[in-house]
């Protein structure tokens, strides 16, 4: 086991996007993540702010909601356990990310991921 190893013991591995990484591939992807733990009712991320992480859920379910042009909220999806949420080269945040229930999120910052050059 790798010290530090946060996909060791992860519930969805084998069904979450990173379920298909290689040994190297997670090593580099450990170096990186980190677990977090979101309360009932807790935004994760804003529509229209910076996207500055993305990740999977690995307990708990998310909600998407887009504001209307009357200022209501619309869900456009929910996410459930080994789902994927943020978007790796997008700008901003397209729809807010809240939590429905309590959730444990394995998230990624964005501005730590390693070059490759």
């Amino acid at each position: 086991m790798i010290p530090n190893d946060i996909c060791a013991d992860c519930a969805v591995r084998d069904r979450a996007l990173c379920g298909s990484l290689d040994d190297r591939e997670l090593l580099a992807l450990n170096a990186i993540g980190q677990r977090r733990r979101v309360a009932r009712g807790q935004t994760i991320a804003w529509a229209g702010d910076e996207a500055v992480i993305c990740g999977n859920l690995l307990t708990g379910v998310l909600k998407l909601v887009a504001a209307t042009a009357d200022g209501r909220e619309q869900t456009v999806g929910l996410l459930y356990p080994a789902d994927f949420f943020g978007q790796p080269y997008a700008g901003d945040v397209d729809f807010t990310l809240t939590a429905l229930t309590e959730a444990e999120l394995c998230v990624f910052p964005r501005a730590a991921a390693p070059s490759n050059r």
